[in-house]
């Protein structure tokens, strides 16, 4: 089955996806619901991106509501994502009841 991950920064547009899968050779349909939670922010990382962006990345900020956006990612595109964000990130679990 597919895993919900949480998607930050270009992760939550379906055309970084699809560009990101499809030079894998990866199916590059991503189902992408938007999802509202709460004590959750986002700032910038502190690197550069391979593309020369500045990166988003998420903290904890009491207070917090936002809509950000769920990814249902197959077997072969969950460790397909995880390697594009390598080293600067890496995927946690996340409490659905911390932040709903």
């Amino acid at each position: 089955g597919r895993h919900p991950v949480l998607a930050v920064g270009s992760n939550a547009s379906p055309g970084q996806l699809a560009h990101k899968l499809g030079r894998l050779g990866i199916p590059r349909t991503v189902p992408m619901v938007p999802v509202r939670l709460r004590g959750l922010g986002i700032g910038c990382s502190a690197h550069i991106g391979r593309a020369g962006y500045v990166a988003a990345a998420p903290y904890a900020r009491a207070g917090e509501q936002r809509t950000l956006v769920v990814s249902w990612l197959d077997p072969a595109q969950l460790p397909a994502v995880d390697a594009t964000e390598l080293p600067n990130y890496r995927r946690v679990p996340l409490s659905g009841e911390a932040y709903a």
